[in-house]
This record gives C-alpha cells, sequence and structure tokens, in this order.
C-alpha cells in the first residue's frame, strides 16, 4: 500500500473508492472589472435564469430531505438560508446592472466581495464561516451563467461507483448534492476542522482529510479514476497494491473502525498510567470554532491556542479589547478550563501583508515568531499580553512565545509583560494569574535550557520544528523526508535534556507537536517525564485510550536504556512498536496496518 499523500483528519473515518481528481477553473478573476452591458434587461434575464437552476437544483435536494432523510432538519435550515442569500444577492446584482450598466457576472461579483469584506473585517471566526457560503452561491450563479461545468453535475452524470473526491477546495452545496451521489471520501488542499464543508460532511460520515502541501495537477495524473483509500484517522491518502482485493480493503476498514469506535466511546476517563502518572490531554486549537468541540472529544483543556487566525484576512491586527473577547468566548466553550495562548508566529510559512514582512531567502530562519514581534511589532505583542492578563481574570490562561532561540528574548518578553502588569494596575484594570512559558522548537534554546528554567512557568515542546532543525531536514522537502525522523536518538535525548533539567526546577513540560498525537510516541514521551500532551482534537480520544493502559514504571528503563545504547536510528520505534502490541492487544491489528503505512514512505 503506498502513501500517496499524507494531512491532517478533519473526519474521522476510513473510506475506498474511485478517485476523482478534479481542479476547479478560477472562472472569478477572468470577469474584467470593464464588463459592461449594452443590454440591461439581457443581463437581468441572464441573472434570474441562473437563480432559477440554482433554485431547482437545491429544491430537488430538499425535496430528497424530506422524504428521506427527515432527521437532518439542520441540512434543511442551511439550504433555505442558502436560498435566502442567493435571493437577496440576486436583488443587490440586479440593482448594480440597472444603476451602473455592468454585465451580471460582474455586478455579482461586486455584491458578493462587498460582503466578504465585511464579514472578514468582523473579526469573527463564527461569522466568517459563512464566507463559504457566499463564494459558494457567487460560483455557482457564476458558472451557470457562463455555461461552465459544475463538478456535482458532472459526477451525477457518471458511474454510481463510491468516489473519493480529491480537489482544491469544496463548496458545502456541492457536498450536500454528492453526498446521495455516491461521494464516500473527500481530500482538499483548503480547509479546516470547523469549516461549512467539513461540519457537512461529518453530518454525512464522509471521511476527509486536508492535505495543504496537495498538488492537483501531480497527483491526478497518479490516482485518476484509481482505487484509493482515504484514512481520515490519520490523514492517509493511499494507493492500495494491485493484488489487494476489496475484501481485504473492507476487512481493514472495520479493523480501524471499530477501534476508533472504542476510544471515543472511553473518551470522557481521565488520561491516568496504570501506575498513577496523571497527564493532561489538551487540544490543539486553530480558532474560536475549534474551541466549542474540545470537550466534546474528551480533551481536558487547550494547550496550544494558536492567534493566527484573529490576524488573517483583515486590513489591520485586531487591538487588545477584540483579543480578549475572543479569548472569553473560547474559556467560555471549554468551561474556564486551562487555555494557553501562543504569541502570534507570523512569518515563516505564515505571511500577514500588513505586517510588511520583508522577503528573506529562508524565511523558516528569519525574522518570525517572538523575533518579529520583539524587533518590529511589540505594539502587537503588548496587545496580546494585555488581554491574556485582562482574561485571566475569569478563566485560567497561560502565555507563550514562539521560536525562542535565545535567553534575552525571554527576559525582553518578560520584561514587556511586568511593565504591562504595572499599567493595568496604575489604571486600576482587573486581571489574573497567567503562568509564562516557551515554546522549545530551536535547538540553541534546548540546549541551554538550564539557564531557562528560573524565567518560565512551563515549557512546550514543538517536535515538529525541532526535529527539522535537528536533523536539518525540511518536513515538507519531499526530497530530504526520509531523514525527517522524531524518533531519531538524537532527538529524543535532546527530548530527554529538556525535560529532566524542568523536572528538577519544578518546571511543567507540554509537548504540542504532531509528536503528541502519535500512539507510537506516547510511551516514550512519558517515559522521558512529560507532563501534558496537546493533540489535534480528533486525537484526543485515542491518546487518553493509550495512556490510560500503559505502566510508566515497567517501560522505562527499557526505553531510557535503548535511547542512550542504540544500534540502529530505527530501534526505539522498533521496542515501541512492541510495547504497544504486547500491553495493549487490541492495538495489534492497528499497528501493522500504520506500520505498512509508514514503511511504504521509506525509500
Amino acid at each position: 500500500m503506498k502513501v500517496i499523500a499524507k494531512g491532517v483528519p478533519i473526519v474521522s473515518g476510513l473510506a475506498i473508492g474511485v478517485a476523482k481528481v478534479w481542479k476547479e477553473e478560477d472562472v472569478f478573476n477572468n470577469i474584467s472589472s470593464n464588463c459592461r452591458s449594452n443590454n440591461n434587461d439581457f443581463e437581468i434575464r441572464k441573472l434570474k435564469n441562473a437563480l432559477e437552476v440554482l433554485n431547482n437544483k437545491v429544491n430537488n435536494y430538499l425535496e430528497f430531505i424530506k422524504n428521506e432523510r427527515k432527521e437532518l432538519k439542520e441540512i434543511n435550515d442551511i439550504l433555505n438560508a442558502y436560498l435566502l442569500i442567493a435571493d437577496s444577492i440576486v436583488e443587490e446584482a440586479i440593482d448594480k446592472i440597472k444603476s451602473d450598466n455592468v454585465c451580471a457576472e460582474l455586478a455579482v461579483k461586486v455584491i458578493i466581495e462587498k460582503y466578504i469584506q465585511k464579514l472578514r473585517e468582523s473579526g469573527s471566526e463564527l461569522i466568517s464561516m459563512r464566507v463559504d457560503d457566499l463564494i459558494d452561491i457567487e460560483s455557482q450563479l457564476i458558472r451557470i451563467m457562463l455555461g461552465k461545468p459544475l463538478l456535482y453535475d458532472l459526477l451525477i452524470n457518471q458511474s454510481r461507483d463510491n468516489i473519493i473526491l480529491i480537489t482544491n477546495d469544496i463548496m458545502p452545496s456541492t457536498i450536500l448534492l454528492l453526498a446521495r451521489s455516491g461521494l464516500v471520501g473527500l481530500v482538499t488542499k483548503h480547509g479546516g476542522i470547523t469549516s461549512h464543508s467539513a461540519i457537512l460532511a461529518r453530518t454525512f460520515n464522509i471521511p476527509y482529510i486536508l492535505v495543504p502541501s496537495l498538488d492537483i495537477e501531480s497527483i491526478g495524473t497518479i490516482i485518476n479514476d484509481k482505487a484509493v483509500i482515504v484514512d481520515g484517522y490519520k490523514g492517509y491518502l493511499l494507493l492500495p497494491d494491485i493484488n489487494e482485493s476489496y475484501t481485504s480493503l473492507m476487512q481493514i476498514a472495520n479493523i480501524i473502525k471499530n477501534i476508533n469506535d472504542k476510544f471515543f466511546n472511553e473518551r470522557a476517563q481521565p488520561a491516568v498510567t496504570e501506575d498513577g502518572h496523571n497527564i493532561k490531554v489538551l487540544a490543539n486549537v486553530n480558532n474560536i470554532e475549534d474551541a466549542r468541540i474540545v470537550l466534546d472529544y474528551g480533551g481536558e483543556g487547550i494547550g496550544l491556542l494558536r492567534l493566527e487566525f484573529m490576524y488573517m484576512n483583515r486590513k489591520q491586527p485586531p487591538n487588545e479589547n477584540e483579543l480578549l473577547s475572543t479569548l472569553q468566548k473560547i474559556s467560555e466553550f471549554v468551561h474556564k478550563r486551562e487555555i494557553i495562548v501562543r504569541a502570534l508566529d507570523a512569518g515563516g510559512d505564515k505571511p500577514i501583508p500588513y505586517l510588511n514582512i520583508s522577503k528573506e531567502n529562508n524565511p523558516f530562519l528569519g525574522l518570525r515568531g517572538i523575533r518579529l514581534l520583539l524587533k518590529e511589532h511589540q505594539d502587537i505583542l503588548i496587545d496580546e499580553i494585555r488581554a491574556v492578563l485582562r482574561a485571566s481574570s475569569f478563566g485560567e490562561f497561560g502565555f507563550m512565545i514562539p521560536m525562542v532561540s535565545t535567553l534575552s528574548e525571554i527576559i525582553e518578553t518578560k520584561k514587556i509583560m511586568n511593565e504591562v502588569k504595572e499599567d493595568l494596575e496604575r489604571k486600576g484594570i482587573n486581571y489574573g494569574k497567567v503562568s509564562f512559558g516557551i515554546m522549545v522548537e530551536i535547538p540553541s534554546i534546548a540546549l541551554i535550557i538550564d539557564k531557562v528554567m528560573n524565567y518560565v512557568d512551563f515549557v512546550s515542546i514543538g517536535t515538529n520544528d525541532l526535529t527539522q532543525y535537528i536533523l536539518a531536514a525540511d518536513r515538507d522537502n519531499e526530497k530530504v523526508q526520509y531523514l525527517y525522523n522524531e524518533f531519531h536518538p538524537s532527538v529524543l535525548r535532546l527530548l530527554y535534556n529538556v525535560v529532566n533539567t524542568a523536572k528538577r526546577h519544578g518546571v511543567r513540560v507540554d509537548v504540542c507537536g504532531e509528536m503528541a498525537s502519535n500512539e507510537i510516541a506516547i510511551p516514550i514521551l512519558l517515559s522521558l517525564g512529560v507532563d501534558a500532551l496537546s493533540v489535534n482534537i480528533t486525537s484526543i480520544p485515542k491518546i487518553k485510550y493509550i495512556v490510560r493502559k500503559l505502566n510508566i514504571g515497567k517501560i522505562r528503563n527499557s526505553i531510557m536504556e535503548l535511547i542512550n545504547n542504540f544500534s540502529n536510528e530505527g530501534d526505539v520505534r522498533e521496542l515501541v512498536m512492541r510495547i504497544l502490541m504486547e500491553t495493549i492487544t487490541e492495538l495489534t491489528p492497528l499497528m501493522k496496518i500504520y506500520e505498512s503505512y509508514e514503511n511504504s514512505q521509506q525509500p
């Protein structure tokens, strides 16, 4: 079985079907701003006809909902709202045609863009989700007017085989219309766990993975019209071997489903090892909507709240009050449990236009994270600190800084934090206790971690960046992918140094990188002495289950001995695989399946 792509699980499950690779044609940018009308009546008729076609499609589906899926009232409401929005857009577009003599396509584009901009400037992630609906409506209306093919029409007209759709992005209406026409799995380049499309895919039990590095044209030449598997538990897109039968593949699907169902059913139980070690299992959260489902998956709080979503799609950064309002909402969603806020980590692969970050030859080693904030945007750092301090008066908060490479960066940030506290006190503004920590993701700070201990309450290890910096292997570069190995003894030894030093000083250690979500890594991290694991939301039930089954006292010496005296770089991984299969027997088939996936990535 060959791994075609590895991404982020959005909707759990495992799907087997025929790959349909679709590259959406960009019709929007091809609409000229000079598109004028010589016949307004013709343009209005064209627009009204497009609306009628769209209404007919949606109304046909509403009948399907009414007759066959009566329990899906929420989807019925979504579709009715969709039609109301479309009606309003068309009414405004008609006025635009009459007043400015523009063509129907440009009228729709201008009206939609106006509302999208207003929504994005609102700073509300929930409201911004409605951007999907507006883009969806724009896409449908313009394509109908231009006579362009619609994805669901093409697929519905093909065979009724189970379809695995691979595309850059997918609109909510497409999922709705394909859900009864063979769509069983989904892979996209853009999207998110709480996008409107993801919510609908979850409603229809369509396994869905997000692959940010997806190259539609390249992948199409490899798998289009071939049988593939979408693993929505670990984020794999797989191409089965020729000799693997459909029956054997379905057996694999059932094994994985049954085990993951067991994880989820026991998600509310605490993560305490057999020998009494209480491990906090927290969530990595990307936006305000992610926070809504943390407790649903058994999360005990938020170990990494990324603030980047509040800075994207805007013309200026959010102010202190906007940040505070969002933190208050998120705290309410997790019932005031712990939230660790990471300072804005801009730069590198996360450019924000209005910050005017200059182009760099190697941005991943350039001005990003705390370097950028201290050097060029202290105003942003101060607003974030003020918001977190004020939010801590009604919830439990921590604040940590990313991309730390020197002790001076920590000292300077702490100085700013103390100055902010003094200012709040002078002004009589309430604030509570905020724990302070750093991301350990650069080897330089890991190697002098003993000098850091007097300045922090906790450290959070970002294993993704730390691994790639230790091994000098870009994790997104396929040519050196074979070198990127979070189980490499050099990585594990440095992790041990960080954890051991922190424990001697009474400082808490979290791990928030992908390693914390990897079942094979859990015995290692717990043997090293890690206190908390912050993982992808959908991984929480699995990680808590594995923690409960382990006895650290029985396995620690074997793991530590091998880290210090390995003969092969893969020794530690093999030992842990054996421990897991012996300790948690129900994991044995799952481990063997996933081991075959992992091995297929090796050269």
